[in-house]
C-alpha cells in the first residue's frame, strides 16, 4: 500500500491519465464466503487516491483477468471445488452452463461493484467526482480452442453485464478480445464465423452479446494496423470507439517499442490504451498489491522498480507529452 502513490504518480509524470487495475478475486477472498478489503487490500483507499491525483480507472472485475497470476483471479477455494466447472468448462473446449459457476460470480459482483459504484466518474463525492471510467467484464473470453473454433458461450458476458447493471454500475462496460478485428488467422476459425451464421439464422444459437465498448489485445499494432472496416463490422459502427486494453511492446523485445506502439496507437485513432509491461514489478505471478497485477516482473518494462526510465520510456514521454498538448486540435481534425 505504501507504494500506490508513488507507482501512481510514476505514471502521471509520464503522461499517462488512466490505469488499467485489475482486481483480484482470490486476493479479497481467502476463503468462501469471507472478503477482506482492508490495509493493502482497500479497493476503496486506492480509488479515493486516483481521485485525488485525477486519475482515471479502467476497472477490470473478471472474474477471470489474466493467466499471469494466481488462479487467474479466480479464489483457491473455488478451483478446489471439483463439481464447479470454472468459466463454465466441461471438458477441453466443450462448455456447459453451470449455475453454481455463476452464483460464486454473483457474490463477487456483490462485493467489488458495491465499492466501483461510489467512485464512478458519474458520482460525486468527497474529491468532486470519481475516477473510475469503465468496467471491464472477463478477460480472452473469446478464446479460441481446437481447430481455432471459439469457446465462450454468448450468455457469458450477457449476464456479467446484467449483473452489472443490476447493482447500479452506470459506467460504460468494456470487454477484452484476443484478437484484433479481423485476426482470423486459421482456416476454421473463417469457417466458424459463416457456421455462426447459419446457426443464428435459424435461432440455434443466440445472437452475440456486444458490450457498451469492444477492447483488444494487440501485440503489435505496427505490423497490424487497424482494420477500420473489420472493426465497424464488430462494432456495428463507423464511429464506434477504438480500445486497445493490452497493447503489448512488439515481441517483448529486450530493446523495447512502447514509443513506437503509443505513436501508431495514437496515429490510427485509438480512443484508449493501456501498455502491460510499461512498469516493471517484482513477484510476477503474485497478488501481492493490487497495483501489481498489472504484468509480469519483464526484463523489457519501460520504467524499472525504482522509477528509473528506460530511454524508449523517455521517447514515450514525450510522444504522451505532445499528444497531451495538441489534443484538441488532434480531436478538431481528420488525422
Amino acid at each position: 500500500r505504501d507504494t500506490w502513490k508513488r507507482a501512481l504518480l510514476q505514471l502521471k509524470t509520464l503522461g499517462f491519465n488512466a490505469v488499467r487495475i485489475r482486481f483480484h478475486w482470490g486476493f479479497h477472498s481467502p476463503s468462501k464466503g469471507k472478503y477482506d478489503f482492508t490495509g493493502s487490500r482497500d479497493v476503496g483507499s486506492l480509488l479515493a487516491l486516483c481521485e485525488e491525483l485525477n486519475i482515471l480507472v479502467i476497472a477490470c472485475v473478471g472474474p477471470f483477468i489474466g493467466s499471469d497470476v494466481q488462479g487467474g483471479g479466480y479464489p483457491f477455494w473455488l478451483i478446489q471445488r471439483d463439481h464447479i466447472r470454472l468459466r463454465h468448462l466441461w471438458r477441453s473446449a466443450i462448455k456447459l452452463w453451470d449455475d453454481r459457476f455463476a452464483a460464486a460470480e454473483a457474490e463477487w459482483f456483490d462485493k467489488i461493484i458495491s465499492i466501483l459504484t461510489k467512485h464512478e466518474v458519474v458520482t460525486k463525492n468527497a474529491h468532486g467526482r470519481g475516477c473510475v471510467v469503465v468496467v471491464q467484464l472477463e478477460n480472452h473470453l473469446g478464446a479460441h480452442g481446437v481447430l481455432g473454433l471459439p469457446l465462450a458461450l454468448h450468455d457469458e458476458t450477457r449476464l456479467l453485464a446484467h449483473m452489472a447493471r443490476e447493482r447500479v454500475l452506470r459506467v460504460p462496460l468494456v470487454t477484452n478480445n484476443l484478437n484484433w478485428p479481423g485476426d482470423f488467422s486459421t482456416l476454421a476459425a473463417r469457417m466458424w464465423i459463416q457456421i455462426e451464421k447459419k446457426l443464428r439464422a435459424y435461432r440455434i444459437i443466440k445472437e452475440p452479446f456486444r458490450t457498451d465498448i469492444p477492447g483488444f489485445t494487440v501485440r503489435d499494432i505496427v505490423s497490424t494496423p487497424v482494420d477500420r472496416d473489420a472493426m465497424a463490422r464488430i462494432t456495428q459502427s463507423e464511429t464506434a470507439p477504438m480500445v486497445a486494453l493490452e497493447l503489448y511492446d512488439t515481441d517483448g523485445k529486450q530493446d523495447g517499442s512502447f514509443s513506437d506502439q503509443i505513436e501508431f496507437a495514437l496515429s490510427q485513432g485509438l480512443s484508449a490504451f493501456s501498455l502491460p509491461g510499461f512498469f516493471k514489478r517484482s513477484s510476477p505471478g503474485n497478488v501481492d498489491c493490487p497495483l501489481r497485477t498489472v504484468c509480469a516482473g519483464d526484463d523489457y518494462a519501460a520504467v524499472s522498480e525504482d522509477g528509473t526510465l528506460s530511454p524508449d520510456a523517455r521517447t514515450a514521454r514525450l510522444v504522451l507529452y505532445a499528444a497531451r498538448a495538441l489534443e484538441q486540435q488532434l480531436a478538431a481534425s481528420d488525422l
